[in-house]
């Protein structure tokens, strides 16, 4: 059976426990590439999903990650902050698939 991981504040993640996915509660600035080595050695992670005030940081190790491993990386977006990574990153996979901008 294939795990799902989430990472980020407590108070925003804490809802995904009811879905049964493992809680990794991070602070920006906190996330690591240990952490992230490890979650993606396990190939029983097929799901990791982070929010995007603790990524914002941790990019280039999310990229790598995803162009590497196994799982899917997704961004979560917050109330805390709008960085519009996630909205960013739809948009350029949608115009990537469709070849246009449809957000224009």
């Amino acid at each position: 059976m294939f795990k799902c991981v989430i990472i980020g504040e407590e108070d925003i993640i804490y809802g995904f426990r009811s879905i049964g996915a493992e809680l990794i509660n991070l602070n920006p600035g906190e996330m690591n590439g240990n952490l992230f080595e490890r979650l993606t050695e396990d190939k029983t992670i097929a799901l990791i999903m982070i929010t995007e005030t603790v990524a914002k940081d941790s990019m280039q190790m999310i990229n790598r990650v995803r162009e590497n491993g196994s799982a899917i990386v997704l961004l979560i977006p917050t109330h805390l902050q709008n960085f519009n990574i996630s909205l960013k990153e739809i948009r350029h996979s949608i115009e990537n698939a469709a070849g246009i901008d449809l957000f224009k």
